[in-house]
């Protein structure tokens, strides 16, 4: 039985599925939901856990080869929080 890292066995599936060519898209609640798009609702409450909660336990499972950060977060964030994610 997982103890430690990420033990949500979705989350361990969709990882081990993943390839050089897929895109992962980790956002929060408010985020729009498509039918159509494989979905892993991770949300307790409004901010729990938080994005940076998920790529924390994400990097000692995951290689991230790129990243993108969504034009309204760069916009309507204050500079310490955008900072928080570089």
């Amino acid at each position: 039985m997982l103890q430690q890292g990420i033990l949500n066995p979705q989350v361990l599936d969709l990882l081990a599925r993943i390839r050089h060519t897929n895109t992962l898209v980790i956002c929060d609640w408010a985020f729009p939901y498509w039918n159509e798009i494989e979905t892993i609702d991770l949300a307790l409450t409004r901010g729990i856990p938080n994005v940076l909660d998920v790529l924390s336990l994400l990097q000692s499972n995951f290689k991230v080869g790129q990243i993108w950060q969504a034009g309204e977060f760069l916009k309507t964030n204050p500079p310490e929080t955008i900072e928080a994610f570089d």
